[in-house]
């Protein structure tokens, strides 16, 4: 049977389901990788760039998984700026980077859906785009991929987006929380190659 997370408010009974636990084994970014290369699991170069990009910070220790699915949104309004946004309204957290690396080692079958974007920090790689990872099944087997995670881009009804529970989360999107965002959409402008981006911030202040 799934747990429940308790709340005191009234959401429905499906934003309350955990979603998958995962215990993390204190390996690093190259280990992980090599897990799944032994396992034909196809990564992205844009995958292992931001990755190689993000502070990935190795733990041990259990994650409780909540999910948002794509066909809760028009499509419209699903939009990255408003799949956060939702994860904030319901005090969801936002996955360390490492948690795609393990979801990553489970069957594409078992995880449920046939694209799972794990909703951390995005990340910008060397071309400008910010990027998340997510996990599906295509030409050649199972792939680990980076997809663009600009404010405004638009997702398929068909993914599944994966936050930390609420009471697990070390960084908690919620505006009612003693942490602020750890990163802003709409106000972080780079030059890259002579082009504005906007991106997400790195580092608090």
């Amino acid at each position: 049977e799934d747990k429940k997370i308790i709340t005191t408010s009234n959401q429905e009974a499906s934003m309350n389901t955990i979603y998958k636990t995962i215990k993390t084994e204190g390996l690093s970014a190259t280990a992980l990788l090599e897990k799944l290369e032994k396992r034909s699991v196809t990564v992205s170069t844009w995958a292992k760039e931001v990755i190689g990009i993000s502070k990935f910070k190795p733990t041990k220790k259990q994650y409780d998984l909540v999910a948002i699915r794509g066909d809760e949104f028009t499509d419209e309004k699903r939009t990255t700026k408003n799949i956060y946004a939702e994860a904030d309204k319901r005090g969801y957290g936002i996955s360390p980077i490492e948690l795609a690396l393990y979801l990553r080692r489970i069957e594409q079958s078992d995880l449920g859906h046939p694209y799972v974007a794990v909703m951390h920090e995005p990340i910008c790689g060397s071309h400008g785009c910010p990027g998340v990872l997510g996990l599906d099944r295509s030409v050649g087997g199972e792939w680990l991929g980076a997809w663009g995670a600009y404010p405004g881009d638009r997702w398929s009804r068909e993914v599944l987006f994966v936050f930390l529970a609420p009471q697990v989360s070390s960084k908690k999107l919620g505006s009612g929380t003693s942490e602020p965002l750890p990163f802003d959409f709409s106000t972080v402008e780079v030059k890259i190659g002579g082009e504005v981006y906007k991106l997400v911030k790195k580092e608090r202040s």
